[in-house]
């Protein structure tokens, strides 16, 4: 075994061994855990997983946007996205709407990157249909994009599918009164 295997195997085994210590959980704040405790063990843990996925990649390279791992979705936390999306919708203002073709491609980029978890709820009532409607052509157009982007069979479905979105948009009453 190489000697940086060994030193990584070293390093792998001191911190292994610190997330038992019992200093930290001695140290307990009326059973919360020490935010500086934590956050030591955590950029360990960080450091040493950095390295061990760099070793593995120089053992055996895997093509790579993401240094040859594969990420659920991207790499935003919900207040970052909700950021750059009020970003993009302050720009198209900005623009008084004229390029409002970028707007919709960028938030539809954007929106085929969000984590189902972060999905707004809509309330039952007369929007939630036209919401669901909608939420379902968004992924028919982001599977497209992602996975058929050349099969006419499936762009002639996702299109039907596009084409009933907007008669549904066209003709949604709002039930609602004013």
């Amino acid at each position: 075994m190489i000697e940086s295997d060994r030193r990584l195997l070293a390093r792998l085994r001191r911190v292994n061994g610190s997330l038992g210590e019992v200093a930290l959980m001695a140290t307990q704040d009326g059973g919360e855990l020490p935010a500086r405790g934590l956050r030591e063990v955590g950029e360990a843990l960080c450091a040493l997983g950095t390295d061990m996925l760099a070793r593995a990649d120089e053992i055996n390279p895997q093509p790579a946007l993401t240094g040859g791992r594969e990420t659920p979705h991207a790499l935003l936390t919900r207040s970052q996205w909700h950021t750059l999306a009020d970003t993009l919708a302050d720009m198209c203002r900005a623009m008084d709407g004229r390029r409002e073709d970028l707007h919709d491609r960028a938030a539809g980029i954007l929106e085929a990157a969000r984590p189902a978890e972060w999905a707004p709820v809509v309330e039952d009532g007369p929007a939630r249909e036209l919401w669901c409607h909608a939420y379902e052509v968004i992924g028919a157009l982001a599977h497209l994009a992602d996975a058929a982007p050349h099969d006419t069979r499936h762009l002639h479905a996702v299109g039907r599918h596009v084409a009933e979105l907007a008669h549904h948009l066209l003709t949604h009453q709002d039930t609602v009164d004013v």
